[in-house]
């Protein structure tokens, strides 16, 4: 059968309204149709099938896979808004990096960002050659 709670759910509360309407019409055909399901449920039982048909747990496990559903969707939501913040964040950084790269430029070779010399290579070639 189905393993889905809620179509499971639905499926038994069905069954058990239309079991009421069959015994206000006929008491004694719902008396041996409700015998014959003990029969079933006990010969499923003894075969080792779990058999799913208890309205209280049913409704428990539906309130609980609702629950964790929500929770989902609450963590992904938020997953989304710490991505979406981080990616404005690193934008913003950008900018305020190239804004302040090209007035560095602008302000002419005086100032701004200067790029660190490396040890060994202070000199160019052609001044070691001359000396």
């Amino acid at each position: 059968g189905t393993s889905d709670v809620f179509s499971l759910l639905k499926k038994v509360e069905n069954k058990k309204v239309k079991m009421e309407e069959l015994r206000a019409a006929e008491p004694e055909k719902a008396d041996a149709l409700v015998e014959e399901e003990k029969w079933n449920k006990a010969l499923k039982h003894a075969d080792g099938e779990k058999v799913k048909d208890d309205i209280a747990l049913l409704k428990k496990a539906a309130k609980r896979k609702r629950k964790a559903k929500e929770q989902s969707a609450k963590e992904w939501a938020d997953r989304q808004k710490t991505l979406k913040k981080s990616m404005v964040d690193r934008q913003k950084k950008r900018t305020d990096n190239l804004k302040a790269r090209s007035e560095g430029k602008l302000k002419g070779k005086g100032g701004g960002i200067k790029k660190k010399s490396r040890p060994g290579f202070e000199g160019s070639a052609r001044k070691k050659k001359s000396t």
